[in-house]
C-alpha cells in the first residue's frame, strides 16, 4: 500500500511486507508472531518537520532512544543549516508491525501505525537554478514586475534560493529566525503556518513589496495568493501546478505540467523559462505599436479634412484631388502604419519600463491630444503653407483665391485677373492648381516620414519614465 506525497501531508508512506525476519531495533518492539501473522514495515519519508512529528523514538548506536525537545532542537538547527546553503532535507522514518496474513491495507484504514515511528535520519540534496532562471529574474526586476516564490520548502530553503537567484542579498538572508517573518522595504517573507490569520490590511502590505516569498504553503494557500493578488488589480501570472486555472495568465511547463494543467493553462512553455519574459517583451511592443499606429493615422485628420473646409467654405481651388485622397490612405497611409506595428523596440530597452496600468487603452485622451491638437494641426499647417506658396509664387494673394473655385481653375473657364494685375487663363489656372496640389501631397508624405521617426523617438521616449 502506498500513500503519494502531497503539499499539505508533506510525506510519503509505504508498507511493504517482511518475507525475513527483520533485525536491529526496528523488531525490539514487535510482540510474538504467531503462524497466520506477518511481519509488515511502514516506511515515511517527506519533509523533516513532518516527519518528526510522527516519531516517538530516534535510532542511535543500535539503541532506541526516546525522542526529546533537545533531539528536536538538534534536528531542526540540521536542517536549518542545510537549508541556509540550498539544500533540501529529506527525513526518513519506519517502523515494523504484526498484521494478519489476510488482512489489507488501505488508506482510509487504520490497521497500521501511523504515528510513533523511528526516526531514522535526514538526507540533503542541492538542486541548483538553472543559469536562465537568474537572468530571467534580473529581468524581471527591471522591468518592475511583482515576483512571488511559493513553496511547500522551508523558509531557509526559500531564503537560500531566492539569495542565488538574485531576489534577495547575501547580508538580508543571513540571519534567520524561524519565529519571525523577516522583510525588508523591498522583500517579505511569510509562511504558510500563518497564512489564515492575514487581514485585508496585512495582504495590502504585502503586496506593497516587490518581492514576496512564501514557505510551507499548500495549493489551497496558493490559490489564495493568487486571490488576494487579484483583489488588488494585479494582473496575475501563475507558473507552476496548482491554480494555474485561477491566475489571469496560466503557465504550464510541457515536460512536468499534466495533461489536464496544460489544457487549462494559457501558456504552455516547451523550452526554458526565459520565455516568458520574450512574451511580456513582445506584447508591451505590440501594444505601443499599435498606440503608435493610431496616433500616427488620425494625425491625418485635419491635413485631409482641412482643404475641403476651405473649398466648401471660402471656395478656394480643390488642394486634394479624389486620386491624391487614394494615394494618401491606401498607400502611404498603410505602409508607414504596418511598419509601426511591426517595428522592433528602439534604442530604450521597453523592458526597463514599468508595467503598463490596467487602465490604459489603445485610444487614449493623450493620444487623441496628441494627434489631433499637435501634430495633426501642424500637419495640415504646414500643407496648407505648401499649397500657398505655389500661388505666392505665380503672384496670386489669398483674397484672389476666394470665392473662386465655381467660376475658375478649369480648362474652359474665363480669363482670371488678380490683385497684381496678371491675367491667367484657363490652361494656365489648372496648371497653377496642379502644382499647388503636388506641392500640398510632397509637404504631407514628408511630413509622414518625419512623423513616423517623431512618433519612433520623441513619443516613445516621452513614456520611459511613466507609461500612464
Amino acid at each position: 500500500m502506498e500513500i503519494p506525497f502531497n503539499p499539505i501531508r508533506r510525506w510519503h508512506l509505504t508498507i511493504s511486507r517482511c518475507h525475513k525476519t527483520p533485525v536491529g531495533v526496528n523488531v525490539e518492539l514487535l510482540g510474538e508472531l504467531k503462524t497466520d501473522e506477518d511481519i509488515n514495515v511502514v516506511m515515511l519519508k517527506g519533509d523533516p518537520m513532518a516527519v518528526l512529528k510522527k516519531c516517538k523514538f530516534y535510532s542511535l548506536n543500535g539503541k532506541l532512544m526516546e525522542i526529546d525537545e533537545k533531539f528536536k532542537a538538534v534536528c531542526k538547527e540540521k536542517w536549518e543549516e542545510y537549508g541556509n546553503h540550498g539544500f533540501r532535507v529529506i527525513a526518513f522514518a519506519m517502523k515494523h508491525f504484526i498484521s494478519k496474513k489476510t488482512e489489507n491495507f488501505s488508506v482510509n484504514s487504520n490497521n497500521y501505525p501511523i504515528n510513533d515511528l523511528i526516526f531514522h535520519g535526514m538526507v540533503s540534496m542541492f538542486d541548483p537554478p538553472k543559469k536562465e532562471i537568474i537572468k530571467t529574474t534580473k529581468k524581471f526586476q527591471e522591468a518592475g514586475i511583482k515576483i512571488i516564490m511559493v513553496t511547500g520548502d522551508s523558509k531557509s530553503s526559500v531564503l537560500s534560493v531566492a539569495k542565488v537567484i538574485g531576489l534577495t542579498s547575501n547580508e538580508e538572508s543571513q540571519n534567520l529566525n524561524e519565529k519571525t517573518v523577516l522583510s525588508t522595504s523591498r522583500w517579505k517573507l511569510k509562511t504558510g503556518d500563518n497564512l489564515s490569520l492575514y487581514t485585508s490590511v496585512d495582504w495590502d502590505k504585502t503586496f506593497e513589496h516587490e518581492v514576496i516569498l512564501s514557505a510551507h504553503v499548500n495549493p489551497i494557500q496558493k490559490l489564495q495568493i493568487v486571490q488576494e493578488a487579484q483583489k488588488r488589480k494585479e494582473t496575475v501570472a501563475f507558473a507552476g501546478i496548482n491554480s494555474v486555472s485561477a491566475a489571469d495568465i496560466g503557465i504550464a511547463f510541457s515536460d512536468i505540467s499534466t495533461d489536464f494543467v496544460q489544457n487549462v493553462a494559457g501558456i504552455i512553455i516547451t523550452d526554458n523559462f526565459s520565455l516568458i519574459l520574450k512574451g511580456i517583451e513582445q506584447g508591451r511592443q505590440m501594444f505601443d505599436n499599435l498606440c503608435f499606429s493610431i496616433a500616427f493615422t488620425l494625425s491625418h485628420f485635419w491635413a485631409e479634412i482641412f482643404p475641403i473646409l476651405l473649398t466648401f467654405i471660402f471656395e478656394m481651388p480643390l488642394a486634394l484631388q479624389p486620386l491624391q485622397i487614394l494615394l494618401i490612405n491606401l498607400i502611404t497611409d498603410l505602409l508607414s502604419s504596418i511598419l509601426l506595428v511591426c517595428e522592433n523596440s528602439p534604442k530604450t530597452d521597453i523592458m526597463k519600463l514599468p508595467p503598463r496600468n490596467q487602465k490604459k487603452r489603445l485610444i487614449s485622451c493623450s493620444l487623441f491630444l496628441y494627434a489631433y491638437g499637435f501634430a495633426g494641426i501642424a500637419m495640415a499647417l504646414g500643407c496648407f503653407g505648401a499649397y500657398l506658396s505655389v500661388f505666392w509664387y505665380h503672384g496670386y494673394a489669398f483674397k484672389d483665391l476666394v470665392l473662386t473655385s465655381e467660376e475658375f481653375w478649369d480648362y474652359n473657364c474665363k480669363n482670371l485677373t488678380i490683385s497684381s494685375g496678371n491675367v491667367f487663363n484657363g490652361n494656365q489656372q489648372v496648371f497653377i492648381r496642379q502644382q499647388a496640389s503636388a506641392a500640398r501631397q510632397g509637404t504631407l508624405i514628408l511630413a509622414q516620414v518625419r512623423k513616423y521617426f517623431l512618433i519612433d523617438n520623441n513619443i516613445w521616449i516621452a513614456t520611459k519614465s511613466k507609461r500612464v
